[in-house]
């Protein structure tokens, strides 16, 4: 789990990142981001009542988004707020290698886009 310092905690937060922050898209979800001033990253997973019903399945989502978070990208990402946003019911069935793969081509694209502007 993601530690509670690198969480997005309040509206404001969300919102502004949601409004005026950069998205990369991909199969199964997006991801907002924005640069913070929080000196580390920020993350937030929001999976709605869409993707599934049951609370179990959605917590169980989230809590594998934000570990592939930890273990991989909290470093790499320095000072962003990222927003991942999961839109597609698929995505309760994919491994997590998988999972871990596809958040990795999007987190690269982040990259890309921010050297070049």
């Amino acid at each position: 789990m993601l530690a509670q310092k690198n969480r997005i905690h309040g509206r404001r937060t969300f919102v502004v990142t949601l409004k005026k922050g950069r998205v990369v898209r991909g199969q199964y979800f997006n991801i907002n981001y924005s640069d913070n001033n929080a000196g580390r990253l920020k993350a937030a997973v929001v999976v709605s009542k869409k993707i599934s019903k049951s609370a179990v399945v959605r917590n169980r989502l989230r809590r594998r988004l934000y570990e592939i978070l930890r273990k991989n990208f909290l470093t790499k990402l320095g000072n962003k707020n990222l927003i991942i946003i999961v839109f597609n019911p698929d995505i309760v069935n994919l491994k997590s290698a998988e999972l871990e793969n596809l958040i990795s081509n999007l987190i690269s694209k982040i990259k890309d886009n921010d050297f070049s502007s």
